[in-house]
């Protein structure tokens, strides 16, 4: 991986982070676990840090959300040919723990059933009930079947828990953590 600037890891609190990037486009998204939210601030002060970089120097763009990891499923380590599959989602702030009951019951067991599947987790921000569902599969083809599955999915989420995805973000180079490092939170 070129142009990732660390700076003396390991910082309390931190428990891993991945890079997700679309090589065609370079976009990248980073995705960082963090055991609490001081530990997280003080992470955030110093990726502040890191992002003014060199006087003079072309600074990409930085959009910091902050989301509890509600549910997380960790299997297997990505290799080199995983996608990485991230739809933004809202649900009802009040129905959270219907959605995470979803996730963890239908949604994830599905996943895991088709073939493939790295990791899966759903992040949420309590207050406003926005946030994200990620999946790592081993290949193109995985993630392809899984994402027609998803859709049946998100089509019943809609219907009984008033659930709206949107946004669809492939991303086709996975550095991150393995299931050592996170196992299930």
């Amino acid at each position: 991986v070129t142009g990732v600037q660390t700076c003396a890891l390991p910082i309390y609190g931190n428990r891993g982070f991945m890079i997700l990037t679309h090589r065609a486009s370079a976009a990248t998204t980073t995705v960082s676990y963090w055991v609490d939210s001081p530990s997280l601030a003080a992470g955030q002060e110093r990726l502040a840090r890191i992002h003014r970089g060199p006087v003079g120097g072309e600074r990409p763009v930085l959009n910091i959300e902050h989301f509890d990891l509600a549910v997380s499923r960790r299997l297997r380590a990505p290799g080199s040919t995983a996608i990485a599959l991230m739809t933004r989602l809202v649900c009802c702030p009040a129905g959270i723990s219907r959605t995470i009951a979803f996730y963890r019951t239908d949604v994830f067991a599905a996943l895991q059933a088709s073939g493939g599947l790295c990791s899966a987790e759903l992040f949420l921000a309590g207050l406003t009930g926005n946030g994200s569902a990620l999946t790592i599969w081993d290949n193109d083809d995985h993630a392809t079947a899984a994402w027609r599955l998803f859709h049946q999915l998100a089509a019943r989420a809609a219907d009984t828990f008033g659930i709206e995805y949107f946004g669809l973000q492939v991303f086709d180079s996975v550095l991150g953590p393995s299931p050592s490092e996170t196992a299930e939170w």
